[in-house]
């Protein structure tokens, strides 16, 4: 499933190969499942993850641009929707962005923080050191189940196709990412007069 995130990045150079670089992101993250037809129903559903994140991270830049970077995301759950669809829905079953959340408590589906280890690599594109496109590919994983309590946590639960019961296994983020990031460096256009 695909997904998609945006944001800003002030990075500080230790000296000319290592820097700390954090973001400040919105990433909306997708989850779509399909069945095939069981019991004559034919059914699609999406889950919808937004959060505003914060990543800390350790880079490395290399000759020609090249860049290494890894650390950890920090991840505060702004909203979480859930669509649902059958085929043939005579009786109205069927939703779409609904709020994920308990009914009756109100209380989300979704652990409402997460944290994440990052790993990525790229290179320069287009520019110089003053102003400079790069991409590249950035790894996650997240270190916590992300389903709360009254999402089901630690519940075991039957499955849809033949109604066998299930031992509950956490449910933990990961993503690969195409991560392209416009740099304008000032240090690069001011200088000392001493």
């Amino acid at each position: 499933s695909w997904g998609y995130a945006g944001g800003i990045m002030l990075g500080f150079h230790l000296n000319n190969i290592v820097a700390i670089d954090g973001e400040f992101m919105y990433a909306v993250y997708s989850q779509r499942y399909k069945d095939g037809e069981k019991d004559s129903l034919t059914w699609k559903a999406r889950t919808d993850l937004a959060y505003l994140e914060i990543p800390i991270l350790l880079r490395f830049d290399f000759e020609n641009y090249k860049y290494l970077e890894f650390g950890v995301r920090f991840g505060i759950l702004n909203k979480a929707t859930e669509s649902f669809t059958l085929d043939n829905d005579p009786f109205g079953f069927s939703y779409t962005n609904r709020e994920a959340k308990d009914p009756i408590s109100g209380e989300s589906y979704y652990e409402k923080k997460n944290m994440a280890l990052v790993f990525g690599w790229g290179g320069g594109i287009w520019g110089n050191g003053g102003l400079l496109l790069s991409g590249g590919l950035r790894f996650t994983y997240g270190l916590s189940d992300i389903i709360s309590e009254a999402g089901g946590q630690g519940q075991d639960y039957y499955t849809m196709d033949n109604g066998t019961k299930q031992s509950y296994e956490e449910t933990h983020t990961a993503t690969v990412g195409f991560h392209l990031i416009a740099d304008f460096d000032i240090g690069w256009f001011v200088s000392s007069s001493c």
